[in-house]
């Protein structure tokens, strides 16, 4: 299936000698297998072409003498960045090279004249994290910043948010250094109209000037075809080669190029004085008509942004954790529609009075809070910096909490990019609203209203012809109607697979012969990326389509729910589906997804990458049984199950619980191995080896234990086991504290009981002290401790994760009844009860027990916020420095441990900004892992401790954690519950004992 829609005449045998020759000749990447093809035959949109081959070029040489290998092949050459276009730009038969992973340097920076050279794998937020020290930045901010490339971006002339101020990115591209398809490097920026300075090879004046006389032949319908508005990115930007515009800029022509007529190595940006004060006025309608008439008068306070979040978009993010906060803070009343209105003047005392404005303004065009629902609305002022990042933080995650709809039917990119003059934008949006309905359906809008560039999508179901017979529909009545506004179709995402189809109709047959004229000049063999914007199939050719006809899944066993979800297995088919590909996962900085990827690099090791295996494996298209593959499991090896993804993806992939499924389906047709069976039972055999445990522990003492475990087990020697000890917590009784306290149960989980008692002992003088009733069940049979199963769903064991869970339900399950707080340390045990718990059962118990499962520090703050903690802290004169669990961080739990951290007196509190430690449970310990694991840790985690002093506390409460920072680093890290306990000291220096 996957070789049929490529559309591939190549044979098996020519694509393996293309492989041979490129891997002979080329240091990179060369991928060739089938998994790696269907990672990079999709994008953002809902196309997908499987390439024959994939290159990572080390080099930029290697880049060229991989184009030049594929000229002499006669294949297809696709220049890929981020992969988050929405038109399919980056999709195509043969070759794709991908310039992220190497190509990525800031060459140089000019701070004097404002400008900087860079390769075009640069990602736009890494770009500006290194021109922030110079008071700079690149102020083309897409929304998809933290993956999109400098080269992806010029490719499709990107606009982002402030384009009202700085302009698109072809208005901030000085020059493009390119090669083009017959290998000849040339240079594209400012030539005179008599190009008699020109200093470029022999063809290179030959090329510009045939350029420059088509601009000056087609002036006049260049001036009658091209629209008249700022976001028009469609077609090649001839206009950029007309006389009045002299002196030409040549890489203009380049820019929204889509990589179809040169393959470029470098780019010079234009850079701006970084902004130092903003404010933000959210305006409120009651109206999204008048929202939309509004528009047109806003813009006359000259603000650097509009932008529109409507309905649909709140009420979705009111679903999504991440976002539900700064909604409930900023959102006033239930308006139809928001324009975020953002001013960056100089000074933020005239930024205040463009509020004072803006106010004023929205009273002159007669809304007010108190006005009928037509004229109900007024301005919400956001001065403050930590909300209008997580205000931004939401809007420009528009088209991912537009995706998050957990059903067949998604908002689809086609329509969603026209751009119209502003004083016909409410018609525009009522006539389109009208359209949708006319075809059965209904549409989103957000972005940038600044612009009349709103993104529109219709909810449609592509895997319905009748649905694909709307999109035609709709598109071409859109399309028409654009026209008719003298507006643009194109106006931010580029032409791709969607659009150019309808250049033709847009900007007529002559400036359609135009565009040919210029493919022709540049690549006559149509080496580089052909299809898009001249001679482009059908926009509606499903044969190219994700969802092709042919698509399936056949049933699916799954062994945890997924019914939130629709299709196979239970909804197990649209959660892997839920995955659009925008690539918010490739973010290299901030929160914690994707740690894999940030240490690699490599698509197969980010969570899209491994969505998309997924989707290709349970469709048939990587052939028979390969859920259970060994392709599969070298997709997910990396994962670590840090759960980032659940939380930070918006449209809520969970790799972490897909991997349980895949290991599950693994495990039950292959069986574990050793090491995995080590690491599932250890709850049930801990209590054996802590009686013996120097022989438990003598493995660490032996260099020659160490390497036959990692010979026979695959346990790296270069790492240390947890120890052992006799003295494991075991209490002799099950409550504490005085009869009259509230109460609370602690779970004392396996790894805290068995290796560091410490901890539980601190939280039980802790909890003791704050005057709580602690409770220690133990089970009901009076059998071993208990367990939440974690260690068994790491390995796929769920049958048995599901029994230990059944014990610890039947023991708290009369606690959680009737509200009692179920208390942990660990976040991945205790997390699993809020979690896992609730896939593998539903029933009354485990829900109650879910609702009152807390983490120790949200519990407290819980109380203190409350007024019911009373705790005599002591000060700590000392820095406490703190790493947050992955797990913590997924669940909102990690604010809490700062927060009962700044409860402690004199205690300053510093956290380290960091991904997942890289210890990841029994991942770090793996001879196949250790490597990964280490890099992961070396991100930020392990640099931030080593340059931490010695008088500095380091805070971890994940097991995994403070031993990965133990061994990269000989540090000891500390729980929360311990640094608690020192607090304690000074006013109380007397334990609660745990005997009789």
């Amino acid at each position: 299936m996957a070789a049929a829609k490529a559309g591939n005449s190549r044979n098996s045998a020519e694509n393996s000698a293309l492989a041979a020759r490129l891997s002979r000749e080329i240091a990179g990447d060369i991928l060739f297998d089938a998994p790696s093809r269907g990672r990079y035959a999709t994008d953002a949109s809902f196309y997908q072409i499987v390439p024959a081959g994939v290159v990572v070029p080390r080099s930029m040489d290697e880049a060229l003498r991989t184009l030049a290998i594929c000229r002499d092949e006669r294949r297809i050459v696709t220049p890929r960045g981020g992969g988050t276009s929405q038109c399919g730009q980056t999709i195509n038969e043969g070759i794709v090279v991908d310039f992220s992973k190497h190509l990525n340097r800031l060459v140089s920076v000019d701070v004097s004249s404002r400008t900087c050279l860079v390769e075009p794998g640069i990602v736009l937020d890494d770009l500006n994290r290194q021109l922030k020290q110079h008071g700079l930045w690149f102020p083309v901010d897409v929304s998809t910043a933290s993956r999109a490339t400098i080269g992806g971006m010029a490719g499709n002339n990107s606009c982002g948010g402030r384009s009202l101020r700085y302009g698109t990115m072809r208005d901030n591209t000085l020059a493009i250094d390119a090669a083009l398809a017959d290998g000849t490097l040339l240079h594209f920026g400012e030539v005179p109209r008599d190009l008699a300075r020109a200093n470029s090879p022999k063809n290179g004046p030959s090329l510009f000037r045939d350029m420059l006389d088509l601009g000056e032949r087609e002036a006049a319908e260049i001036a009658a075809r091209f629209p008249k508005v700022q976001r028009r990115v469609g077609g090649y930007n001839l206009d950029a080669l007309v006389p009045r515009n002299a002196p030409n800029n040549l890489a203009h022509l380049l820019v929204g190029s889509e990589g179809t007529l040169a393959f470029t190595t470098q780019v010079e940006l234009k850079l701006w004085p970084i902004i130092r004060n903003k404010v933000l006025g959210v305006c409120h309608f009651g109206s999204f008509y008048e929202a939309m008439d509004a528009a047109q008068h806003l813009v006359r306070l000259r603000p650097i942004a509009v932008e529109l979040v409507d309905r649909t978009m709140i009420a979705l993010g009111r679903d999504i954790a991440m976002f539900r906060t700064v909604i409930d803070t900023t959102v006033r009343g239930d308006p139809d529609a928001l324009l975020i209105v953002e001013f960056a003047e100089e000074e933020q005392a005239d930024n205040l009075q463009k509020l004072k404005q803006l106010s004023e303004l929205m009273v002159d065009l007669g809304f007010g809070w108190s006005h009928p629902q037509r004229k109900w609305g007024g301005v919400v002022d956001v001065v403050e910096p930590a909300l209008q990042t997580a205000i931004a933080d939401f809007r420009t995650s528009g088209l991912n909490v537009m995706m998050s709809m957990k059903q067949e039917g998604k908002p689809v990119s086609f329509v969603e990019d026209c751009a119209v003059p502003l004083p016909h934008l409410a018609d525009y949006t009522e006539r389109l609203n009208a359209i949708f309905a006319k075809h059965g359906t209904r549409g989103t809008m957000y972005a940038h209203a600044s612009e009349g560039c709103l993104h529109v999508r219709p909810v449609l179901n592509l895997k319905l012809e009748k649905d694909i017979k709307a999109m035609r529909a709709i598109a071409e009545e859109a399309f028409a109607m654009v026209r008719e506004y003298k507006g643009s179709h194109s106006g931010e995402h580029g032409d791709g697979l969607v659009r150019s189809e309808f250049h033709q109709s847009m900007f007529g047959e002559r400036i359609i012969a135009d565009f040919r004229e210029v493919k022709e000049r540049f690549d006559p063999d149509r080496v580089l990326n052909p299809g898009k914007i001249v001679d482009a199939p059908r926009m509606d050719d499903r044969s190219l389509f994700r969802y092709s006809p042919d698509y399936r899944v056949g049933e699916l066993r799954t062994v945890l729910d997924w019914s939130a979800y629709p299709g196979a297995g239970g909804g197990f088919q649209g959660a892997i589906e839920m995955c659009n590909n925008n690539g918010a996962c490739r973010k290299l900085e901030g929160g914690v997804m994707c740690p894999s990827y940030r240490a690699t690099r490599n698509e197969k090791d980010v969570t899209r990458g491994r969505a998309n295996t997924l989707r290709l494996a349970i469709s048939g298209q990587l052939g028979p049984d390969a859920l259970t593959s060994d392709e599969m499991m070298e997709a997910l090896t990396l994962c670590v199950s840090c759960k980032a993804c659940r939380h930070e993806c918006p449209t809520g992939v969970d790799m972490a619980k897909m991997k349980i499924e895949v290991l599950t389906a693994r495990a039950t047709k292959y069986g574990i191995s050793l090491r995995d069976r080590l690491v599932a039972y250890l709850p049930r055999y801990v209590g054996l080896a802590s009686r013996f445990a120097p022989i438990a522990n003598w493995r660490n003492r032996s260099a020659l234990l160490r390497s036959l475990f990692e010979k026979f087990l695959g346990i790296s020697a270069k790492r240390s086991l947890p120890v052992f000890r006799h003295d494991v917590f075991a209490p002799d009784m099950d409550v504490f504290g005085p009869v009259d306290g509230r109460e609370v149960v602690l779970f004392a989980d396996t790894f805290n009981r068995a290796y560091e008692r410490e901890n539980l002992e601190a939280a039980l003088r802790v909890l003791v002290a704050g005057g709580y009733r602690v409770h220690i069940p133990k089970p009901a049979d009076g059998s071993r401790s208990l367990c939440c199963g974690r260690t068994f769903l790491s390995v796929g064991l769920v049958d048995q994760a599901r029994e230990e869970l059944a014990r610890l339900v039947t023991t708290y399950a009369p606690f959680a009844l009737r509200g009692v707080p179920i208390v942990g340390l660990e976040p991945s045990c205790l997390l699993t009860l809020r979690d896992e718990l609730l896939s593998v059962r539903s029933d009354n118990d485990a829900r109650a027990i879910s609702a009152q499962a807390l983490l120790l520090e949200e519990f407290l703050v819980h109380e203190a916020e409350t007024g019911r903690l009373k705790l005599p802290l002591g000060a700590i004169d000392a820095k406490a420095l703190v790493h947050g669990h992955c797990h913590q961080k997924s669940f909102g739990a990690f604010k809490p441990v700062e927060k009962v951290l700044r409860l402690v007196p004199e205690l300053r509190v510093e956290t380290i900004e960091s991904s997942c430690c890289g210890m990841a449970g029994a991942f770090g310990y793996g001879a196949d892992t250790h490597e990964a694991s280490m890099e992961m840790a070396e991100l930020s985690l392990l640099p931030a401790v080593r340059r931490a002093d010695d008088q500095t506390i380091v805070v971890a409460d994940g097991t995994s954690c403070r031993h990965q920072i133990k061994d990269g680093t000989a540090r000891e890290a500390i729980h929360v519950a311990r640094v608690l306990a020192l607090s304690l000291d000074s006013t109380d220096p007397f334990p609660v004992t745990t005997k009789e």
